[in-house]
């Protein structure tokens, strides 16, 4: 009896602090970081959970709608992959930040794991990028979690890690042998599947309860790509500033100041991208069809919670483009009750998934008419 009210204690304690955590990640001033406060923490799985909501945008509410368990191998593995993301960013030696990312997927191979390479503040642009340094900086707490955890996830965490690096370090040596322009949707979409892939077929082998398959691969490299060119469309003009472009029309303005004719250069090359995202809407229908999801499954909740804020996203950057968005969800509550239901009832989630399905391929459909026109 005892063994059965220590274990109902603690369910009850993990469900209780995602509760906390969910409203933490609805009131979370992402752009206003409490440093301090996050600088103070020493207990490690509190650090993890405090600094989770200013690492993620949507994954945070996501890994929050999984069960405890999962949850907790999915936020550690999540600010290694932002720690990455940090060091493509910030770290101020170009020709060096291919060694960099290297060494940082290789260092989880070690026990304990390897120091980390230090990026200084002054590289920070605002709050948040200060936020993500300082992650940087108390990676040994994440890395004491990291080892608590089960043998099978520490391994599947690794791979994650180092595949997503060397991808990564990939890219960064494209980006300076081009003078930091990637020269093809073929690059384009092999970036996508390094920062969000990995992390694709990271999350199928931590929730899916039947085997990975090739086409499941498949279908997540695409789900990814679907995924990770929101958030390059959303960055395109910081991305310049910082003397990065993800398309060759906008190599004359790395690094230079806005213009009416940068404006519509940005302006086709974002319909390309949204283009390039919504017509992969499909193959998110496919993968979770195949997942195996069982009839209440706190997964299927966080997959529909996380094709929710990607359809918010492109709904409401569809009318910088010139075209009018479709209906849906915008109030964080209402995303959180949709994965809710679509946890308990496989109906649901079949219908949202479908819904965006048809709203994302209309468009798809609209922009290449109007292409074919022009």
């Amino acid at each position: 009896m005892s063994v059965l009210r220590s274990q109902a204690v603690t369910r009850l304690n993990g469900t209780l602090r995602r509760f906390r955590m969910l409203a933490r990640g609805v009131f979370t001033n992402r752009d206003g970081p409490d440093l301090a406060y996050l600088r103070a923490i020493e207990n490690p799985e509190e650090f993890v959970w405090a600094i989770l909501p200013h690492a993620a945008r949507s994954f945070a509410a996501t890994i929050l709608a999984l069960s405890p368990d999962k949850g907790r191998v999915a936020a550690v593995a999540y600010l290694y992959c932002r720690m990455l993301d940090t060091f493509e960013d910030l770290y101020p030696d170009a020709p060096s930040r291919p060694a960099v990312l290297t060494e940082f997927g290789r260092r989880l191979a070690h026990h304990p794991p390897a120091p980390v390479t230090a990026i200084p503040d002054q590289w920070a642009r605002d709050e948040r990028d200060r936020a993500h340094l300082l992650l940087v900086a108390r990676c040994g707490l994440v890395d004491q979690v990291f080892a608590t955890l089960s043998r099978p996830d520490r391994d599947n965490i690794r791979k994650l890690v180092s595949g997503m690096a060397e991808g990564m370090a990939r890219t960064a040596r494209q980006f300076a042998e081009q003078d930091g322009v990637l020269t093809s949707d073929g690059q384009l979409l092999a970036y996508c599947d390094t920062v969000i892939g990995e992390p694709a077929l990271f999350t199928l082998r931590l929730l899916v309860d039947v085997p990975v398959t090739e086409l499941m691969e498949r279908d997540a490299m695409a789900v990814a790509e679907m995924i990770q060119l929101a958030n390059i469309t959303r960055d395109i003009e910081r991305d310049l500033e910082r003397g990065i472009a993800y398309d060759a029309s906008l190599r004359p303005y790395l690094a230079g100041s806005a213009d009416e004719q940068r404006t519509s250069v940005v302006r086709a090359v974002r319909e390309h991208m949204i283009l390039l995202a919504l017509s992969r809407a499909p193959a998110y229908r496919r993968l979770v069809a195949i997942a195996g999801f069982r009839p209440i499954s706190e997964a299927r909740g966080a997959a529909v919670m996380m094709l929710l804020f990607t359809d918010r996203y492109y709904r409401s950057t569809i009318s910088s483009i010139g075209r009018s968005p479709w209906q849906g969800p915008n109030l964080v509550w209402s995303l959180y009750l949709s994965a809710v239901l679509a946890s308990v009832w496989p109906a649901w989630a079949r219908w949202v998934i479908a819904r965006t399905e048809r709203n994302f391929l209309r468009t798809a459909l609209e922009i290449t008419g109007d292409s074919a026109g022009d």
